[in-house]
């Protein structure tokens, strides 16, 4: 989900490179939204495939830290514990 990753850039050292397809779709989709300046390569066919080349992360704008906020903070997939009135 385009929002765990943008928590998880927001929250270490920029600037990082993004390497996994999926991630840089995602980051695609970050970009778009005016939540991160990256830089990212337009992928190229190979045969009949397409690869995808890494991109580079420079920043995490006011909007995408504006975004983390509105979103609130991750949720747990553990269940929660019963708890005793």
């Amino acid at each position: 989900m385009p929002i765990n990753l943008l928590r998880r850039l927001a929250e270490g050292p920029l600037p990082t490179t993004v390497t996994q397809p999926g991630e840089v779709l995602q980051l695609r989709m970050l970009q778009a939204a005016g939540y991160v300046y990256a830089k990212i390569p337009f992928p190229r066919a190979e045969g009949w495939h397409w690869r995808q080349g890494p991109a580079t992360v420079y920043q995490v704008t006011a909007l995408g830290y504006k975004a983390l906020r509105w979103f609130g903070p991750p949720h747990s997939d553990a269940p929660e514990k019963d708890r005793e009135g």
